[in-house]
């Protein structure tokens, strides 16, 4: 019983996330160079906000791309949290079988639930002058936006723009 206690509790204290992302295979990336916040559109996420923005910035810095008050990109950051329940089975194998006639008479198997939070943090880049969306890169899964830890939020806003196919005034596509 112990050990399956604490492997949900290891289960539910995890910071694993799945990336996504996608772009727009027509835009001219080599004309963006620039970017900005969108005007009016702020994170969602709480506190965490300002550590994802400064990372945000520093990955598109490494890209080449200089923050301007006339930018060619726009960038939204947007999170959202959904309370989940998890299930977690335990079947004890051999050793497992007690009760009955002389001790033996069934399996110690049972599932035990819990509660997660699965967060989901999606960054937009938004072509400036025709207001379209160009790029969109995400993470989802189990970790809470308020107590992750500064290097799990570096890995997974590393992870994001490792999707993201451009350098700054480049149509020089890095992915493929």
């Amino acid at each position: 019983m112990m050990v399956s206690v604490f492997a949900i509790l290891i289960t539910a204290c995890t910071s694993t996330f799945t990336i996504i992302s996608d772009y727009d295979k027509t835009a001219d990336f080599g004309s963006y160079t620039t970017y900005n916040y969108l005007p009016g559109a702020d994170s969602l996420m709480g506190p965490g906000a300002s550590r994802l923005k400064t990372l945000t910035e520093d990955y598109l810095s490494l890209l080449g791309y200089r923050k301007s008050d006339t930018p060619d990109l726009f960038i939204s950051i947007l999170g959202n949290v959904k309370q989940r329940v998890g299930y977690s089975s335990n079947s004890p194998g051999y050793g497992g079988y007690y009760g009955g006639y002389y001790g033996y008479g069934g399996w110690d198997s049972y599932t035990t639930s819990y509660v997660y939070n699965q967060t989901t943090i999606m960054i937009d880049l938004v072509d400036a002058s025709k207001k379209k969306l160009v790029w969109q890169g995400g993470a989802t899964g189990e970790f809470d936006q308020y107590s992750i830890k500064d290097s799990k939020l570096k890995k997974m806003v590393d992870e994001i723009f490792g999707k993201y196919p451009y350098q700054a005034g480049s149509n020089t596509c890095l992915l493929y």
